[in-house]
């Protein structure tokens, strides 16, 4: 082969070459890599003029045999990030399809016994082969490494790191990934939200933490790292992160984060934006009631969101996993009669401003309203024991119904008013009053109250 310096001459006198294929479909990078001398350089010589074509960044080299995308040469020949960028930029697709490449005198052979990988894969086995000068040089190699992986990373969350049978391991579940990319997305989000009004038409977020984020948001498996992504963040950039657009949403791309992520993830969101963490008002709303010292405004209540969308998954779980199930229910009714146990229920009700003694005396009830309707969906094999909540549990249909009653829709919400008081006596008058008058069914229940200035009489 040419010398690199006379393979450059080439390359930078007829960029347009590395377009050109051969009649059996192999474009001068297949063929460089085919011939044994390819090395970094060379590879991202012919990458270069190319790495920005949509359509020659889905060509893969002879049919005949396998499958090699310039994404899989650049991740398998070390290339620079920029590279990288472009070619998923261009053709992010490319991060989710295997390379196959068929071994030598086995052409004729079905490509799936070539052991075909996916670009994240290819790039990770270079990981730790890299040759550093001190240490200093290791830690730089070692970020730009991992900074290189997690590109490719966001664009296929999904790639497995070892397929073995029936125990399968994928690179979402590192720990040091999640870490980084919660750290990059914190970082580019603060970035973003500190140029708005400074005139800079840049102000956005990378594709790596736009992807990395949305992918997080549309899996309940990390409502948690979301949480730890939104938590201390000022709710400006609360508010650009959840109103990023989702590239990959269904069934339109660009949809805006909140509104198409998982229920547990949008709980995550809309209690970090919402009033003590629960209320959100909509500001088209008017007042409810208004004076001189107090305004009472409509909310709706999120509180219990979490909870009831737990409780719904496993009522509604038609074939139960007998560990996962009992561990949530705290029982094993549930895995026969479809049930949750009475603890489950009340600390839903906790949430919604019940005591235990009223949520299951009302649940009773509907029970034994259903029982003697003779409703074939609440009756237990031995129907002829007396109704006893704690032996059958709290059944869909007695729990769905025991919602309606208290004006929770099928998302876990429900409206509620929410009054603001001027004077701190009038505050404390009311809450003395409504304790009074607790056990009233007509006293609204107060869920939550605060004051902005303690110690104070107004």
């Amino acid at each position: 082969g040419a010398s690199e310096t006379l393979f450059r001459l080439l390359v930078d006198a007829y960029p347009d070459g590395c377009y050109r294929r051969t009649d059996v479909g192999d474009l001068p990078l297949h063929l460089l890599v085919r011939s044994g001398a390819a090395n970094q350089s060379s590879v991202e010589l012919l990458l270069r003029p190319i790495m920005d074509s949509n359509t020659i960044c889905t060509y893969g080299g002879n049919k005949e045999l396998g499958l090699n995308l310039p994404l899989h040469i650049a991740a398998a020949y070390n290339c620079s990030f920029d590279i990288l960028q472009n070619l998923l930029s261009s053709y992010g697709e490319a991060a989710s399809i295997r390379r196959q490449i068929l071994k030598s005198g086995t052409k004729n052979q079905e490509k799936h016994k070539s052991s075909p990988e996916f670009a994240l894969a290819i790039l990770e086995e270079m990981r730790g082969k890299i040759k550093s000068d001190g240490v200093k040089d290791k830690v730089l190699k070692e970020a730009d490494f991992n900074r290189r992986s997690d590109l490719i990373f966001a664009y296929f969350a999904n790639a497995p790191k070892t397929e073995l049978p029936y125990l399968p391991t994928y690179y979402r579940d590192e720990k040091d990934r999640r870490e980084r990319l919660k750290t990059l997305i914190r970082k580019e989000a603060l970035n973003c939200t500190a140029m708005v009004g400074t005139g800079d038409v840049a102000s956005s977020v990378s594709d790596m933490a736009r992807l990395a984020w949305c992918w997080m948001c549309t899996s309940d498996e990390f409502a948690g790292l979301v949480a730890d992504i939104l938590k201390g963040l000022p709710i400006d950039v609360v508010n650009f992160l959840i109103t990023l657009e989702n590239p990959n949403s269904e069934p339109t791309p660009n949809i805006p984060i909140m509104d198409c992520s998982a229920p547990k993830c949008a709980v995550v969101m809309k209690s970090r934006v919402s009033f003590l963490g629960r209320y959100s008002f909509d500001p088209m709303e008017p007042p409810l009631h208004k004076t001189e010292t107090s305004i009472v405004l409509k909310a709706k209540d999120i509180g219990a969101m979490e909870k009831y969308l737990h409780i719904q998954t496993i009522l509604s779980d038609s074939d139960p996993d007998i560990d996962d199930y009992s561990h949530s229910c705290g029982s094993m009714q549930g895995i026969k009669a479809r049930a949750i146990e009475v603890n489950t229920f009340t600390r839903f009700c906790e949430k919604i401003g019940l005591d235990k003694s009223r949520s299951t005396g009302e649940a009773e009830a509907l029970l034994r309203d259903f029982y003697e309707k003779d409703d074939l969906s609440v009756m237990s094999q031995d129907e002829g024991s007396e109704i006893n909540l704690d032996r059958i549990g709290v059944k869909k249909i007695v729990f769905d119904e025991f919602c309606k009653l208290h004006g929770i829709d099928s998302t876990g919400c429900r409206m509620v008013a929410i009054k603001f008081m001027k004077s701190r006596k009038s505050f404390e008058l009311e809450l003395q009053c409504r304790e009074i008058l607790r056990g009233n069914g007509n006293i609204v229940h107060v869920l939550n109250d605060f004051s902005l200035e303690s110690g104070k009489d107004d």
